[in-house]
């Protein structure tokens, strides 16, 4: 500011009340920002708050979900479970059966083989004969 300005010549009390009027200003823009700084703290709050409850919901939702699918699955592993131990008695079975069709086989081949040697030997009886 230079030295000629008008506001050199001020008195001390009218800087005083410059003072004053400024610091009034000042005062009234800091209650203003203070009342509309509440009011944003307030509508995040509120937002906030919305926000929070459609996340709730949402996870609340996501949680029955997950329930419903896991109390499907284990239905489908009982039922599976089930068929499965009634797979494996039906294959020991079969099982058994083809273990015992074996034994008669042998016991069978063992029988061909006697009777093939005894015929074998007629034969040879025979020719000799």
């Amino acid at each position: 500011m230079a030295p000629s300005d008008s506001d050199y010549k001020l008195s001390h009390e009218q800087l005083i009340k410059a003072c004053k009027v400024m610091l009034h200003k000042v005062n009234c823009l800091d209650l203003k920002n203070v009342g509309e700084r509440d009011a944003m703290e307030e509508r995040i709050e509120e937002k906030f708050r919305t926000v929070d409850s459609a996340n709730r919901s949402l996870l609340e939702e996501q949680c029955q979900l997950i329930h419903s699918v896991h109390a499907d699955f284990e239905q489908f592993l009982k039922k599976y479970n089930k068929k499965d131990n009634e797979v494996n008695m039906k294959i020991t079975k079969l099982s058994e059966v083809g273990h015992k069709t074996l034994d008669n086989l042998d016991e069978v081949k063992e029988s061909i083989e006697k009777v093939a040697t005894i015929i074998t030997c007629l034969l040879e009886f025979d020719s000799i004969a």
